[in-house]
């Protein structure tokens, strides 16, 4: 007979961006919660949780240039 257990998931800490129920639980924005690499990637696909991205640097516009002539 052989021992079928599943092997451990990694679990990573998200911080949710939108309402969600998480094992039963209401959660709220900026609740934290752990899930595994699946669940994840479909929380991100959607919106409820950050993407791993960076988020793009603010580009501030250069300030205009007085005219000398």
């Amino acid at each position: 007979m052989t021992d079928k257990k599943q092997p451990q998931q990694q679990l990573e800490e998200v911080v949710l961006l939108k309402p969600h129920t998480h094992k039963g639980r209401q959660c709220a924005v900026g609740d934290k919660i752990d899930v595994n690499a699946r669940q994840k990637s479909w929380l991100m696909s959607l919106g409820k949780v950050a993407t791993d991205e960076p988020a793009a640097p603010a580009v501030k516009p250069a300030p205009a240039k007085a005219n000398k002539e």
